[in-house]
């Protein structure tokens, strides 16, 4: 039962901390955002859209891939790492 609250807290957060991620990145994505998303891995596009165009709830986006949110949640962090590195990359060339 304590995993599942830890999950429902984490979707909780989602607005909270996709608001951090989208400020803190905003302009630099911006700048670069056709070339970080072109680089992206289709399975890694097809999250992102899924999370900020078409902005689909977890349990939308689970049931679609068929995955866990367990496996969501990962997913969603990796993504989120490699963004960060590319619009790392970007800025500092």
């Amino acid at each position: 039962m304590q995993n599942l609250t830890s999950i429902d807290d984490l979707e909780e957060n989602r607005l909270s901390y996709e608001q951090n991620f989208e400020n803190t990145s905003e302009n630099a994505i911006e700048q670069h955002k056709e070339e970080i998303l072109d680089d992206l891995p289709d399975k890694d596009r097809e999250l992102f859209e899924m999370l900020y165009v078409e902005k689909l709830s977890y349990d939308d986006i689970c049931d679609q891939l068929d995955i866990t949110k367990e496996n969501l949640y990962k997913r969603i962090y990796r993504l989120r790492q490699k963004i960060n590195e590319a619009v790392y990359a970007k800025i500092h060339k």
